[in-house]
């Protein structure tokens, strides 16, 4: 079968081009420049971030200061309020205004506790600003350097893809479009789609096939799907 020869070769060539692609992919310097980029794209990300949270606690702490200026000043208003308590003043007079002395001090020291807080968390992101400040610029200029021998190692591999990549085109014309759809369709599951049935097992998946089903790919004019697994099969005879 002309079309079946025509697909193994095509899929050398694919295979072969993957190959070299994927060897790319696993070189010590592409996971290298992976690595910087990774580190620049989230340093990026985590500095806007930052930038959002710093925006939100100013307001928060704007907030809270008001807050603390206003317990503080009842606070001095009740002071000043029980210390000119005099004989004429009732028990229930004195004991309501210590009561709400009290509870403005307690006000006032959770809202001393909530600046604290939000003042550590400020501290935190300005040294980790600070950190990424620092860091940035040694990983940018570390990148440039990796990506240029990268682009320079990735320059010679298309120069020995590309022709490849032109053969594969020119296969592809001469192939069944349904063919070449079914053979895309099995490729994307399985690094080898077109696999030999041997007797009634795919030599893929190694499962056995319905006698009715072998039979039919052995007698078919077209190539068959795998019932099992979905690659592409032909027998010797083919």
């Amino acid at each position: 079968m002309e079309q079946l020869k025509l697909l193994l070769d095509y899929q050398q060539l694919d295979i072969k081009i993957s190959k070299i692609e994927s060897e790319v992919k696993q070189s010590a310097l592409y996971k290298k420049v992976v690595k910087v980029r990774k580190y620049l794209i989230d340093s990026q990300k985590l500095m806007q971030k930052h930038e959002s949270e710093v925006v939100g606690i100013n307001e928060t702490l704007k907030s809270l200061l008001s807050q603390y200026n206003e317990a503080n000043e009842t606070v001095e208003e009740l002071t000043e309020a029980i210390s000119n308590v005099n004989s004429e003043s009732s028990i229930k007079e004195v004991q309501m205004l210590l009561r709400k002395a009290k509870q403005e001090q307690t006000n006032l020291a959770k809202i001393e506790r909530e600046i604290l807080k939000d003042q550590t968390t400020m501290s935190t992101i300005e040294e980790s600003l600070q950190k990424i400040a620092h860091n940035v610029p040694t990983y940018k200029t570390e990148f440039e350097q990796l990506k240029a021998k990268y682009d320079e190692e990735l320059l010679k591999i298309n120069e020995e893809i590309e022709p490849l990549k032109d053969k594969l085109k020119e296969l592809a014309k001469k192939i069944d479009k349904e063919t070449l759809k079914k053979y895309k369709t099995a490729k994307k599951s399985h690094a080898i789609a077109v696999v030999m049935l041997d007797g009634k097992r795919c030599m893929g998946c190694n499962m056995e096939l319905s006698s009715k089903m072998a039979k039919e790919v052995t007698t078919s004019d077209t190539l068959l799907e795998c019932e099992n697994c979905g690659r592409l099969l032909y027998t010797k005879e083919s």
